[in-house]
């Protein structure tokens, strides 16, 4: 018998041997390590996100995808990206209601009574509400809004908003108003200030309808009485819950109140301040709310004016600096620079003979009181002017019926004059800096 026939024979024997169920000796010892390995998600197995065409490419019977396909979907989201980023810089592409921003275009009232718009860089210009009749343009704070007074053919005035460009006209009153002695937007774009005869009066921007009016400061005297009136805060930086105005009456009094009239405080009165003043007008809060500016006068001559500053919370009162207890001195229409660091004013020195010489627009430092003159001499004095967003320069359009507009570096105090006359007072749109 040969060994393959001793194989053969014991065969069925060892099949039988493997085929009955056993359990290894290191069973229980792989279990223990598969309990305490985690098992692989599902999705990352590439079966399942891509055909098995690309991962078996040999053996592939479909065709490829195109390089063209590829290249148009990557276009695809590429642009959806590029989009999204876009979408969100444009509604982000807002200044804030306070603070230095970047400059913007010119709004003012062309020879034609068009609201127009000029640019400083080029020097172009193009109208953006035709027709005749506009008056007081003001960009709001954020610049992406225009408000302006419109003439009515049967008499009266039409209280108007629009987009920075024009489009989107709506009428805010219902009724015929008188032109506002001044105007001025609420810091979050929602409504417009408007003041005639001692009344006050709110407009809702989202619609035409009866204004809300202030009748519980229905006394206020607001803006400066003719000279650059537009550049006066009414509304308390940043959110404009507080209200800034001088009470009127037989001692005039400079307060602070919420719109419906509470929370009343008073910042200077003639017991409080010391001073026995016979005038308050012209008040403005600073850009951080946390001083104001106020135009006095004094019984000896009390239709000269002087330039004092006081803390929010009515103390600290004291003068802009030393030309301001000068009584030969006349100043008017301080503007906070958008910082807060600076208050331009107008001034002129009255000499005993009574002749008088006008200064040029007066540039002070708040915290020093130095001061430094920029920009030209006009002899009528200048019935507006602005600072740039910026706070980089002046406009300054004089009181001479010339139409002229000079542009005024601060910092060298050199002037260049627009390519464009104004019939109106300016305003400079605040952009995202």
């Amino acid at each position: 018998m040969t060994s393959f026939d001793r194989f053969e024979r014991s065969l069925p024997a060892l099949l039988d041997e493997l085929a009955a169920p056993r359990t290894p000796d290191y069973f229980d010892d792989l279990l223990a390590r598969t309990a305490a390995t985690r098992q692989r998600p599902r999705w990352t197995f590439p079966e399942r996100w891509f055909p098995m065409s690309a991962i078996t490419r040999r053996f592939a019977v479909t065709p490829p995808l195109p390089w063209r396909v590829l290249g148009a979907v990557a276009l695809l989201l590429l642009a959806l990206i590029v989009g999204l980023l876009v979408a969100g810089r444009q509604k982000a592409h807002l200044p804030p209601p306070f603070g230095p921003a970047a400059n913007g275009q010119i709004a003012y009232i062309d020879s034609g009574g068009a609201v127009a718009v000029g640019d400083v860089g080029s020097g172009a210009t193009h109208i953006v509400i035709p027709g005749r009749g506009h008056d007081r343009p003001v960009f709001s704070a954020d610049g992406a809004q225009l408000a302006f007074t419109t003439q009515r053919t049967g008499g009266g005035f039409d209280l108007q908003v629009a987009l920075a460009n024009g489009t989107g006209i709506r009428t805010l009153n219902a009724t015929s108003v008188p032109q506002p002695a001044y105007l001025q937007w609420s810091p979050n774009g929602g409504s417009v200030a408007i003041t005639y005869a001692g009344a006050v009066q709110l407009f809702d921007t989202s619609k035409t309808g009866a204004p809300t009016v202030l009748s519980a400061i229905a006394t206020a005297e607001i803006g400066y009485g003719g000279f650059n009136d537009h550049v006066a805060s009414f509304f308390r930086p940043p959110r404009g819950e507080e209200l800034l105005y001088v009470r009127s009456g037989v001692a005039p009094t400079l307060v602070v109140s919420r719109p419906d009239g509470s929370g009343l405080r008073t910042l200077i009165d003639e017991r409080s301040s010391g001073l026995g003043y016979a005038g308050l007008k012209g008040a403005q809060w600073s850009p951080d709310g946390a001083q104001a500016v106020i135009m006095i006068s004094f019984p000896v001559n009390p239709e000269r004016w002087h330039i004092y500053v006081v803390n929010a919370h009515g103390a600290g009162l004291r003068p802009l600096n030393a030309s301001s207890q000068d009584p030969a001195l006349d100043e008017g229409s301080p503007a906070w620079s958008p910082d807060g660091r600076h208050i331009a004013l107008m001034r002129w020195s009255t000499h005993p003979d009574g002749s008088q010489d006008y200064h040029p627009i007066g540039i002070v430092d708040v915290a020093t009181g130095a001061m430094a003159d920029v920009g030209p001499v006009s002899n009528n004095g200048f019935f507006s002017w602005a600072w740039s967003p910026d706070g980089r320069a002046i406009l300054e359009a004089p009181q001479d019926n010339s139409g002229q507009l000079f542009i005024v570096d601060i910092a060298t105090g050199n002037w260049k004059l627009a390519n464009w006359p104004v019939a109106s007072g300016v305003t400079w749109q605040r952009l995202a800096p």
